[in-house]
This record gives structure tokens, C-alpha cells and sequence, in this order.
């Protein structure tokens, strides 16, 4: 067990000292884009907008993923926000059936 820590903290330090090394070049500096940017309200406006009609999809018993046409509030988005709101939703989805099923079962037990 001692031998597998040692060889671990090695390999960590030697990791962090390699990383130090590494020359990357510098990344460019951002022009003035002319196309307007949503504002952080409304990207977080849309977002939701998006887990809302995620959520009522995939509740409705429909099946959603990274494949099927998207619900129209999430047509914008890129993959990967796509891909973390379906989790999200799934996620959420998941929790409320296990609170569900815990509150039934806490129920059953409660009459015996």
C-alpha cells in the first residue's frame, strides 16, 4: 500500500512539473465581433427555456436524445450545452421518481 502512494505522489509531482514545461502559444486577443451577444440574462433565459421544454418532453413519456430533433427553445444551443441540459433534465427526472418511490414505500411501512 505504501509503495502504491509513493508511486502515486511521484507520478503527480512529475505531472505538475511537466505541465510548468509546456510552451503554448499565447492565445489571440479577442477582435470587436459586430454580431450583438446575449447578455447573461438572456443566455440563462433561454437556457432555461430550453430545460423547460426538455423536461416537459421527456415527461410526457417521449423519448429525447442527442439524435432527435430538438425542442425549438434549444435549436441554438451547441452539442455540448445540449448534451449537459438532457443530463440535467435526466438527472432531475431521476431524483423526483426516487423521492416518489421513497415517499410510497415510507407510506406502506407506515401502516404495518
Amino acid at each position: 500500500m505504501r509503495t502504491r502512494t509513493t508511486i502515486t505522489a511521484a507520478l503527480a509531482a512529475a505531472l505538475l512539473a511537466l505541465t510548468g514545461c509546456s510552451s503554448e502559444p499565447a492565445a489571440p486577443e479577442p477582435t470587436a465581433s459586430t454580431t450583438p451577444s446575449l447578455t447573461a440574462e438572456q443566455t440563462e433565459a433561454k437556457a432555461q427555456e430550453c430545460t423547460d421544454e426538455v423536461y416537459a418532453h421527456i415527461t410526457a413519456h417521449n423519448e429525447l436524445g442527442l439524435d432527435d430533433q430538438r425542442p425549438t427553445a434549444c435549436l441554438g444551443m451547441d452539442d455540448d450545452e445540449y448534451a449537459d441540459t438532457l443530463l440535467a433534465v435526466t438527472q432531475r427526472i431521476n431524483e423526483n421518481g426516487r423521492e416518489a418511490l421513497q415517499d410510497q414505500i415510507d407510506e406502506a411501512t407506515e401502516g404495518q
